[in-house]
């Protein structure tokens, strides 16, 4: 039988009997199973004794917890390069070279459906900009093509040729999904039989536009051609401040304190491809403009400390940052605390001053913002009523740590 490589999680695709799984003497924390994880990453980490990567005890929960990162493939691809696979367990070793093998044949499938999207919209005249895994199909931060997981096709094109994109999509079978929660206006998720991936077809590059705006992201993009077609890339140092408004931002890294280790992976193979040529003092003086010019330093501090990423020279690690990074782990030391976390993001994501701003086209200060949250909340009410509670559960998954995170 054939895998099902639709899923976006490539372990359950790994066909073969189940695995027999040894039951560990205790489970251990996130911050335990995030640090052993990164030191794997890390293959200078003096932290990693060569002793702790033949415990089979704990490698059972190292896997699962990859798993629920999206970063399965990746560690084997790290093990390997670092010859450490042998240092596995069998069991274990088993289940992340079959996702490191189905993800493989999975983004060959994927790159040959972007093929034909960017096929259909150049002609249309429209080469949209690539953004976070749709780059690496063809400009791969990553050394095995093999590594990154991907869940959807995140393409950004300007507002005014939103609606040509999406006409163009259509002759080529793609419709329109409607966005079951509607917190978003500035993004449309298309979707095809037969096809892996969803495409989320963007006219903003962020809800935080006063970061980095649609204009100046298209200005500094570059134009890619690949046999016939044509598409754009943005700029290294935008390419950084897009991960940094996903994973800080947007998904709440800096006010909560979260990790997100799949994302901070991407960032430091992000950094060491474009390294001494990123724009620091730039991509500082954009956060700047919001006043969080903490956000990329603190980011450098932990890619540094868990993945061994060099600070930049003109960049030396601050108090703030290393706080930040203290407390981040710290968080990962309870899941009720984890839990609690969870729901003040779910709250604080929902009703975010900027993305509302976004929705409403309002800029206006602290009672206009206030009358927006309310206005907000009582339109989730207003269109979803009993049903309420399932779209509450669809939007904590995203910070629940027993399932498979974004």
């Amino acid at each position: 039988m054939k895998p099902n490589l639709a899923h976006a999680d490539p372990l359950q695709n790994a066909s073969g009997p189940k695995k027999t799984r040894l039951e560990p003497a205790s489970a251990r924390s996130e911050r335990d199973l995030l640090l052993f994880a990164a030191s794997c990453f890390r293959g200078d980490d003096p932290r990693a004794r060569p002793g702790r990567f033949a415990d089979a005890e704990y490698w059972p929960q190292v896997v699962d917890f990859a798993n629920r990162e999206l970063l399965a493939p990746a560690l084997w691809s790290a093990l390997l390069q670092q010859r450490r696979a042998s240092s596995v367990p069998a069991a274990q070793a088993d289940r992340l070279r079959h996702a490191h093998a189905i993800n493989g044949i999975r983004n060959e499938r994927i790159r040959a459906e972007l093929e034909s999207i960017l096929r259909a919209l150049n002609a249309a005249c429209i080469v949209p900009v690539l953004l976070k895994g749709a780059v690496d199909l063809y400009i791969s931060r990553y050394a095995d093509p093999a590594a990154r997981v991907m869940r959807d096709l995140d393409l950004f094109v300007l507002e005014s040729d939103h609606p040509r994109a999406i006409a163009a999509l259509a002759q080529v079978g793609y419709r329109v999904k409607e966005r079951g929660s509607g917190w978003l206006t500035s993004a449309t998720d298309l979707v095809r039989k037969g096809a892996l991936m969803p495409v989320d077809l963007q006219w903003l590059i962020s809800g935080q536009r006063d970061v980095l705006s649609p204009e100046e992201g298209w200005a500094g993009s570059t134009v890619h051609r690949v046999g016939d077609i044509e598409f754009r890339t943005l700029s290294p140092e935008h390419q950084v401040v897009h991960n940094l408004l996903h994973s800080e931002l947007q998904d709440r890294g800096s006010d909560i304190g979260f990790v997100w280790l799949r994302q901070l992976v991407d960032f430091d193979a992000l950094c060491r491809l474009h390294l001494g040529t990123i724009g620091w003092r730039e991509v500082r003086q954009r956060f700047a403009r919001r006043g969080v010019a903490h956000v990329p330093v603190a980011r450098l501090y932990m890619a540094n400390r868990l993945l061994g990423l060099p600070m930049p020279p003109d960049m030396a690690p601050t108090l703030r940052a290393r706080l930040h990074y203290a407390r981040c782990l710290t968080l990962l030391r309870s899941r009720w605390v984890l839990a609690l976390a969870g729901l003040i993001a779910t709250v604080r994501s929902t009703l975010d001053k900027r993305l509302l701003q976004t929705i409403y086209a309002d800029a206006g200060g602290r009672r206009s913002i206030a009358w927006l949250r309310l206005r907000h909340t009582l339109r989730l009410l207003r269109h979803y009523g009993g049903n309420l509670s399932q779209v509450w559960r669809d939007r904590t998954r995203k910070f629940n740590w027993k399932q498979t995170l974004s």
